[in-house]
């Protein structure tokens, strides 16, 4: 889909990151600010969908993605609503921005961090131009996820051998589990296997709780774990919260809010 230019259909139909939305009201009440100068940075952006659906409700948002295909095919819905192109930008292979230090109120990645292959020196970049005591918001998915969420194949993340992870794309393959990406649709099913293993292998760097824990507060970010699953659940099992917690941090998907200090 990103490879292609961003129609308003689809803009239409893309489900916008709501949640952020709590707590961008939260902060942006706390400091008493105009949406129009609470600065929002949408970090691997895409086409810009959520950039324009915040501009939208009011917000100074910002996106920044590391494809150039992907700005420019956003690009085009950002000028026909009146936007500037500007506000999507081009980030390095080492996270750099353009921004200067402390611009943003608040930060936030959806689906990004497992495309990230050294994750540190992007996590210091956005603590550089996030505003001491403002926040950030991450989603990704669990490192020991059952469904691999890009080719939604079982298990194959939690294999290490290379001849194994081919053996089992090619057998999922056969029974009917492909992800049927566009750019491979004329290949056959060999060269298909080979172009998911590589785009797992070199696209794709699972990561627990732990770990992005640990390297947010390495750089003094106080750091939560928002749940989003079961809330209705946990509500009436309180006895077993920690266990349902544990359960969706290391299977399902992890939301991480933090707050630089």
């Amino acid at each position: 889909m990103k490879q292609n230019v961003l129609t308003e259909v689809e803009y239409n139909n893309y489900k916008k990151f709501e949640r952020i939305l709590n707590y961008v009201e939260v902060l942006r009440k706390k400091l008493t600010i105009e949406r129009k100068k609470f600065n929002i940075l949408d970090w691997g952006c895409g086409r810009g969908e959520n950039v324009i659906w915040l501009r939208d409700l009011g917000y100074n948002a910002f996106g920044v993605e590391i494809n150039s295909n992907y700005i420019e095919n956003g690009s085009y819905l950002l000028k026909k609503k009146g936007y500037d192109k500007k506000i999507l930008d081009i980030t390095e292979n080492k996270g750099k921005t353009k921004f200067s230090d402390g611009f943003f109120h608040f930060v936030f990645s959806k689906h990004v961090f497992e495309h990230v292959k050294i994750l540190k020196p992007v996590i210091e970049e956005i603590r550089r131009i996030t505003k001491r005591d403002c926040f950030n918001y991450h989603r990704f998915p669990a490192k020991r996820r059952v469904i691999e969420g890009h080719l939604k194949m079982p298990l194959i993340n939690q294999f290490s051998n290379h001849q194994l992870i081919k053996f089992f794309i090619h057998f999922f393959m056969n029974l009917g589990i492909d992800p049927k990406w566009k750019e491979f649709e004329d290949n056959n099913k060999r060269d298909k296997v080979c172009f998911y293993f590589h785009y797992l292998h070199d696209h794709v760097f699972y990561r627990s709780y732990d770990e992005v824990y640990d390297l947010l507060r390495s750089f003094n970010f106080k750091v939560f774990f928002d749940i989003i699953y079961l809330r209705r659940f946990r509500k009436i099992f309180q006895f077993f919260k920690s266990f349902i917690d544990f359960l969706i941090i290391k299977f399902i998907q992890i939301n991480i809010l933090s707050i630089k200090k």
